[in-house]
This record gives C-alpha cells, structure tokens and sequence, in this order.
C-alpha cells in the first residue's frame, strides 16, 4: 500500500479475511451447505466486527479477501451462485470498512457503491472470458473513495479451425 498526497502520514489498518471452503466446513460441521454458508457468513460478519472493535480511532480501515460476494459477475457475465461461502452485498456497509479488496472473481468490477472491488485476473483463463483485464489504482480518505481501473494488455484465447490432410 503506498501512502501518498497531503497527508502521508495516514493511519492504515488493514483487516485481512480467511478464505472460507465451504465443503469442508460443511463435512466438518455435519451441516446441509445451505445451513453452513449462511453460519460462516454469520461467523466472517462477527470475526470482522470484532477486528473493527480493535481499530484506532480515524484511521483508514480496507479489508483484503479471497471469497465471493454474491452478485459479483464470472467471466461469462453470469452470476456465481451457490458455488461458495458468500457475503451479501448488502452485508458490506454494515461491515464498517472504507474498501474490501477482494481476489477469487477473475471478473474486474465494483460492487456495494464502489466500496467492495474485484480486481480480476491479469488474463483469461479459459474460452468465453469477457471484458478486460488490469488493475485497479485507490485513492482513500476519510470520507472519501475513488477507484481507477487500469486496462492493460492481456493474451487473447483464439480457436483456429484446421484441416489436415494426408
């Protein structure tokens, strides 16, 4: 994280959320998924309200995940549902950050007004990938969020026809 502009003394605490796996927590509890997606929901919600508790008074507080939101977009511009252990996006305001970076949707994009971002993947990684792909530049303060997506190069995955013959 670089510290830049007017005040270069910013106070920053980064709360850094574990990626959940939900068919083990599922084994492991005896649970239907449903039943344990919707308790480690409960349980990641809590573990970062308790970091929370935790913080220095007026700093910037940005949260750093692997995991789905539910709503985020795949690569194919379809919804991801169901696959894993899900915050809701409306479940983002309440968790009291200024930005949740987050990893796992190879799809760049902005969810929760702009408060919870994809970064994406720096390239395909199969057939049908849509959009771009790059990164994203954040500008935090108190009060205030901007987002900058970067588009950089990225190889494309092409299907050549050929006909051999003898």
């Amino acid at each position: 994280i670089t510290v830049s502009g007017a005040d270069r003394n910013a106070e920053i605490d980064l709360f850094l959320i574990p990626h959940p796996e939900r068919a083990m927590l599922a084994q492991e509890s005896g649970q239907r998924m449903e039943q344990t997606n919707e308790a480690v929901r409960a349980g990641l919600k809590a573990i970062l309200a308790g970091q929370l508790l935790r913080a220095r008074p007026d700093t910037l507080r940005i949260g750093l995940a692997h995991m789905n939101i539910s709503g985020a977009r795949m690569d194919n511009d379809q919804p991801g549902v169901g696959y894993e252990v899900e915050l809701a996006e409306s479940d983002i305001p309440e968790l009291g950050l200024d930005l949740l970076c987050l990893g796992h949707i190879h799809q760049p994009q902005e969810l929760a007004d702009g408060r919870a971002v994809f970064a994406g993947s720096p390239m395909f990684h199969a057939f049908g990938g849509k959009g771009t792909r790059g990164f994203y530049l954040h500008t935090v303060a108190p009060g205030y969020l901007y987002s900058r997506f970067v588009e950089t190069p990225y190889r494309h995955f092409v299907e050549i026809d050929l006909v051999l013959r003898n």
